[in-house]
């Protein structure tokens, strides 16, 4: 007994699955790429899955090594541009977990529904004769919205893993998206107005400050004082000093700057650069928020460059 299987039907539904699957990767991961890029791996995905079927007595060893990781990496070359090691091997990482939510998803639909019965039928090429088209039609937009729920719900799974948000900082006529780090430890406030204070970067935040501003806090950054004199009666209102404490540093002071506007929107939001105020998943919007500079990197690996108070939320 044995089962015929159709090589170009194999084919092109290896060739949908991947395609979706490096869709999925995209979007969760928000890489760049083109639709040519993408269906080009997607076609590599298909032939490998062709060869693995031609060739069913392949040694399992060189068929995990050439036939999975290798075309993984293959595909995942060819579909998003390079940028470094280091995120190449976790674009690869992510597309193997990826595949392996939703390959038991399509798992569960197999055996407890009728899509193994369609499936093979499809396979031999005998779906089309047995199922109506207005099953394929009502089908689609299903497979579409359960996709766009896969990606949402897994986006904001790692957002919530992470607590990692975009941040949308607002001085003057000026703005930029930064990733910004929710943090429950950080309880700085104003002693003054007893507003709760994020910490920034100073090298992500400097390009939206005016000249005179930046002299002001580079000379503090560097000297550890600030004579009060320098500073220019037109931002010294926008200047605040916050007092910290951290281990070996009892009596630290750090340099504020009152932005208009920090806006903290969840992480998919901000999708094709688009922010929108009227977003569903918009979160929160601090108006005149304090923001203290900080005189090197906040994260080792550049994940964040600002982190949010716990009240910012």
């Amino acid at each position: 007994m044995y089962l015929e299987i159709y090589i170009d039907t194999l084919f092109l539904i290896n060739f949908i699955m991947d395609i979706i699957l490096l869709i999925i990767l995209k979007k969760v991961r928000k890489l760049n790429s083109t639709t040519i890029r993408i269906v080009l791996a997607g076609i590599i995905g298909g032939i490998n899955a062709c060869v693995i079927a031609l060739l069913p007595n392949l040694n399992m060893v060189i068929k995990f090594i050439f036939m999975y990781i290798f075309t993984t990496c293959l595909m995942v070359r060819i579909a998003y541009r390079f940028i470094n090691l280091r995120e190449f091997i976790k674009n690869i990482i992510m597309l193997f977990i990826i595949t392996f939510f939703l390959g038991g998803f399509l798992n569960s639909l197999y055996y407890h529904t009728n899509l193994g019965y369609f499936f093979r039928e499809l396979l031999m090429k005998n779906l089309f004769s047995n199922v109506k088209i207005k099953f394929f039609l009502l089908l689609s937009p299903i497979i579409f919205v359960g996709i766009k729920l896969f990606i949402k719900a897994f986006e904001e799974t790692k957002r919530k893993a992470h607590n990692i948000y975009e941040v949308e900082v607002k001085y003057s006529d000026k703005s930029l998206i930064l990733k910004g780090l929710y943090d429950t430890g950080n309880s700085l406030r104003d002693p003054i107005s007893k507003k709760p204070v994020a910490i920034a970067e100073y090298s992500s935040v400097k390009e939206l400050l005016p000249e005179k501003l930046k002299d002001t806090i580079e000379a503090y950054l560097k000297e550890g004082f600030l004579d009060h004199n320098t500073i220019g009666i037109e931002y010294a209102a926008s200047i605040r000093f916050i007092p910290y404490k951290s281990i070996g540093k009892d009596n630290g002071m750090l340099i504020g700057v009152i932005f208009n506007e920090v806006i903290v929107h969840s992480i998919d939001e901000v999708a094709n650069n688009k922010l929108e105020e009227n977003s569903n998943n918009f979160v929160s919007n601090n108006m005149k928020t304090i923001i203290a500079m900080h005189n090197g990197k906040l994260s080792n690996n550049e994940d964040y460059q600002v982190i949010l108070h716990k009240e910012l939320l």
